[in-house]
């Protein structure tokens, strides 16, 4: 048990990583980016993904729409 995954494991992390840079002040189309930024994304968006489940707001299965519509917005 100890030495098994899943293969779900790691499912849309790669959405979670695209919404914290662009949330952190990196264009999609390139350009420059700072490490601080995308550390402060990625706090801003699990901030914002706990508070919805824990407050019931949104589902944990709609957390990765959520984040969808961020990187539309954003």
């Amino acid at each position: 048990r100890l030495g098994s995954a899943t293969p779900t494991t790691g499912l849309l992390w790669e959405l979670q990583a695209i919404t914290a840079v662009v949330i952190g002040g990196t264009a999609l189309r390139g350009g420059v980016g700072r490490i601080w930024g995308t550390v402060v994304g990625a706090v801003i968006l699990e901030l914002v993904a706990n508070i919805m489940v824990l407050s019931n707001f949104v589902s944990e299965f709609l957390v990765g729409a959520v984040q969808g519509a961020i990187i539309i917005i954003a």
